[in-house]
């Protein structure tokens, strides 16, 4: 007798448990209901991760908190060498940077599984960004986050958003925003000028002679100069490459035997001075100049100098004084070219 009644019991106990459990589960399910955005925070927190004080990765961006973190960063990946600067850009598993982009494309191209970087660039799928350590920093999207904006690129130009209404908004129409072009203004001063990535092509190597082919295909030179403002960081430089054609994928490139670089020019950038107790905004003028050798190597490139800085057009060349000199060798045929601007 006693038995039965202790079965009773016992059944009632889990009867009234899983009662519980289930109210439990609606209770959950009516909260859920009652704020729905608990469940979007919960999956934008997925989307956050944090890589070092002062920088996270927000939905495949780099987010830098303060212009210090990012300058930092900046000045981290300028003491880099290449075969470092591809090491760090192949890193990371939820962050593509341009630069990393450029290299998955030509790989792929190389393969005849896609375009190229340059067919991606030519027909407005992807922005140009020549300066190395910038497109390191920047996404396959043409995003940066800095402080409290978000930054998007694209031919020669770029735009900012605040991000709390690039977050709260479903679409961003980026047609509707101001556009600031990469090339900024000489402020009344024709001496001194800045200008967005533009490049020379070059299909023969002395004038006369078209370059040995690589797999049978015909090769070119590329010779690229840039002295431009992307909204927070600055640069002037140049660079020197090979390419191969490939009939679908576009423009590959390929490796030089050697190559040999120099550039030099007259720059300023506006910055503030103190003295006296006071502070002002006044230019800065200095010279720069710098050689690369390189042997085996996709690119050869220079950069003169960098800025970082929320001034408009902070870093500027002075006009017909900008030069860069390159000569680089495939299969023993050397193109040399002076570049003047």
């Amino acid at each position: 007798m006693l038995i039965k009644i202790y079965n009773k019991m016992k059944r009632l106990v889990i009867i009234l448990g899983l009662a519980s459990i289930i109210s439990i589960g609606c209770n959950k399910s009516k909260i859920a209901q009652l704020n729905p955005l608990k469940n979007e925070t919960q999956q934008t927190k997925k989307k956050l991760r944090v890589v070092s004080p002062g920088i996270t990765i927000r939905n495949g961006i780099l987010n830098f908190s303060t212009l210090d973190a990012f300058e930092n960063k900046i000045e981290e990946l300028h003491a880099m060498n290449t075969i470092q600067l591809e090491q760090y850009n192949s890193s990371f598993i939820d962050f593509t940077s341009l630069y990393q982009k450029y290299q998955i494309l030509d790989t792929k191209a190389d393969l005849e599984d896609g375009i190229s970087a340059d067919s991606a660039i030519t027909s407005n799928k992807l922005v140009f960004i020549p300066d190395d350590i910038f497109a390191s920093v920047v996404n396959d999207q043409g995003l940066l986050i800095v402080g409290d904006s978000v930054y998007y690129y694209s031919d020669s130009v770029f735009q900012t958003l605040d991000t709390a209404r690039y977050f709260n908004t479903p679409i961003i129409d980026w047609g509707n925003i101001a556009k600031k072009s990469t090339g900024t203004f000489n402020y009344g001063n024709d001496e001194w000028a800045a200008f967005s990535p533009h490049s020379r092509f070059f299909y023969v190597y002395d004038g006369i002679n078209v370059w040995p082919t690589h797999n049978n295909r015909t090769v070119r030179a590329v010779h690229t100069k840039w002295c431009s403002w992307f909204g927070v960081y600055a640069s002037v430089g140049a660079k020197i490459k090979l390419e191969k054609h490939s009939k679908l994928a576009g423009w590959i490139n390929i490796d030089h035997s050697s190559a040999s670089h120099s550039s030099s020019s007259d720059l300023r950038y506006f910055g503030s001075f103190t003295g006296g107790g006071n502070t002002w905004w006044a230019w800065y003028y200095y010279s720069e100049s710098e050689n690369k050798y390189t042997s085996s190597k996709k690119v050869n490139e220079l950069v003169l100098d960098y800025k970082i800085s929320l001034i408009a057009g902070p870093l500027q060349h002075k006009v017909n004084n900008f030069v860069s000199t390159v000569a680089i060798t495939r299969n023993g045929c050397t193109l040399n070219s002076t570049w003047v601007h």
